[in-house]
């Protein structure tokens, strides 16, 4: 994607942690017995953690916790 490092990559950081939770989800189901959500829950479960992110990222910006709002 030739960004630099620390660089917004808007939906690439957020998309890959859960893509990844269902990954180890869908690995451990056998012995956690959790049904796994339905294709409109996973749709649900993505956008909310886009705006999520951006929300807590920005309000970590504005509490001067963060360099970056990103």
């Amino acid at each position: 994607f030739d960004l630099q490092p620390g660089a917004a990559a808007p939906f690439l950081d957020q998309w890959d942690f859960v893509l990844f939770a269902f990954f180890g989800h869908w690995l451990f189901q056998p012995w956690i017995q959790i049904p796994f959500p339905s294709g409109t829950e996973l749709l649900a479960i993505l956008v909310m953690t886009a705006f999520l992110h951006v929300g807590t990222n920005f309000a970590a910006y504005k509490l001067g916790l963060k360099k970056v709002p990103w």
